[in-house]
């Protein structure tokens, strides 16, 4: 029954989102969420700026935590990554934007994550650069939310995540 109304909600969303709000080139966009990477759990915000008709700049931060049996004993690490991002959008390409409230992205994103892990762990969950591509798709439904769902191939993890996108 719970999953019949899940997919009933997820349904009755999609047939609500008919309105055209990519981002577009000088708006603005916020998004957090949560998600899952081989790297523990993050929580994210970022914000992503249009600055060509396909084309948006935009900063992310994210907390990511997670426990690690190593040796046979349970360590605790955290790491917390901030990234600059590229993105093309998609939407004319496909032209999504005539038929739907879609955003289709993907770029490039590099940055740095900071790490820390118990002192006596031997181990390596590693502090310094990161770089890679993400995969996107936002689903608006009106002309101020959205709902994003973002694939990660990062150099130091890989994940998914969904969150809110906010238009200003």
């Amino acid at each position: 029954m719970k999953k019949l109304f899940t997919f009933a909600l997820l349904i009755g969303m999609i047939g609500f989102a008919n309105a055209q709000y990519p981002l577009e080139s000088g708006r603005l966009q916020l998004n957090l969420g949560t998600g899952y990477t081989n790297q523990g759990i993050p929580a994210y915000v970022g914000a992503d700026l249009g600055i060509a008709e396909n084309l948006s700049l935009g900063v992310d931060a994210s907390y990511r935590f997670f426990n690690e049996n190593f040796g046979n004993t349970m360590y605790n690490h955290s790491i917390i990554t901030v990234l600059g991002n590229v993105n093309f959008h998609f939407n004319n390409m496909f032209k999504l934007r005539d038929y739907t409230s879609s955003d289709l992205y993907g770029g490039f994103s590099g940055g740095y994550a900071m790490a820390e892990s118990p002192a006596l762990y031997g181990g390596s969950v590693e502090t310094g650069a990161v770089f890679g591509a993400q995969f996107g798709y936002r689903m608006f439904f009106n002309e101020k939310f959205g709902l994003d769902f973002q694939l990660n191939a990062m150099s130091t993890y890989m994940g998914a995540r969904i969150g809110l996108t906010i238009l200003l």
